[in-house]
């Protein structure tokens, strides 16, 4: 048996995301896939909401779909925030199990700038969705051995969303299942 770890900010999840993680699982056939929404990176900055709410978010997204899991792994104080301290997490967590990592073509081309990224890639299995307008090539060490998905192409992103949220347009063809409906609740974006 197998996991799929998928970790970002999903500030706010959309359904490019959706499109990716569902790709993986029909490739895979993973037992789990295991959405781990990050703190604050430490490569770049966040404005969205905290990362507790948008555990929530996630937690409200899937409670019904049994195929995905929510993980507040990266949420603890000690965690750094870096990929390579999940993997370790996992690996100890699911030893006998193999553990794949799921990331966008643009993550994968600037993968060997990744703090540990030779570790990860010796503990885990890469799958690489493909994402709409990046330019670059995956370097050879990272495209040895992972699985490229032939995902559908979603020209969305987290950060448009929240731009059309703040200025209260629609963007509910964008999220997946009525997530429209729990963000205008809680209030989120505004």
């Amino acid at each position: 048996m197998s996991y799929i770890i998928y970790g970002g900010l999903f500030d706010p999840v959309h359904l490019g995301h959706i499109v990716i993680a569902r790709e993986a699982y029909r490739k895979i056939n993973p037992k789990k896939i295991i959405w781990i929404p990050s703190a604050a990176p430490p490569h770049r900055k966040v404005d969205g909401i905290p990362a507790r709410q948008r555990k929530k978010m996630l937690e409200h997204l899937f409670r019904d779909i049994g195929e995905y899991e929510v993980s507040s792994v990266e949420l603890d104080k000690e965690h750094s925030g870096y990929t390579s301290e999940t993997i370790k997490i996992f690996s100890r967590r699911y030893p006998q199990e193999k553990i794949y990592l799921l990331i966008g073509i643009d993550e994968a081309i600037n993968f060997k700038k990744w703090k540990n990224w030779e570790y990860i890639l010796k503990k885990v299995s890469l799958i690489i969705g493909k994402r709409d307008n990046i330019n670059g090539s995956i370097p050879d060490e990272v495209k040895s051995g992972a699985v490229i998905l032939d995902n559908p192409l979603v020209d969305i992103s987290s950060s448009w969303l929240r731009e059309r949220l703040k200025e209260g347009k629609s963007v509910e063809k964008y999220l997946p299942d009525n997530l429209d409906e729990y963000i205008k609740e809680r209030g989120l974006y505004i």
